[in-house]
């Protein structure tokens, strides 16, 4: 993970040849990136969780598995506020980008969340 830099040949950004080989090194990324999170949810290790969660949104908005690990990870936590607050961008950015709502299981969570289900 640590060898992944950013786009591949980024001075090369908008040359056909090189842009499936840019997309699938950045799904790369982001899936391991995304297991990796998930890795360390099962673990409890949710600061971790969320520096990878943190990772992936830097790299692609509208990775919505990220908001709703993130949303679980705070609400774990015990930080409500803070996990509301990502359902809530979650909900700008996929509107803003992809004109969408989320997901049912990120919905399902925010419900979770906001009616304070035991932990």
């Amino acid at each position: 993970m640590n060898l992944y830099n950013g786009d591949y040949l980024p001075e090369r950004r908008y040359e056909d040849w090189c842009l499936n080989e840019r997309e699938r090194l950045l799904v790369y990324f982001l899936r391991s990136a995304e297991k990796l999170a998930q890795l360390n949810v099962r673990r409890e290790n949710y600061d971790s969780a969320i520096h990878w969660c943190q990772k992936i949104l830097h790299r692609d908005r509208t990775w919505e598995e990220a908001y709703r690990l993130l949303m679980f990870c705070y609400y774990r936590k015990n930080n409500r506020p803070q996990a509301i607050r990502w359902y809530k961008k979650c909900s700008e950015v996929l509107e803003e980008e992809l004109g969408v709502t989320p997901l049912e299981p990120t919905k399902h969570m925010y419900e979770m969340i906001i009616e304070g289900h035991n932990q």
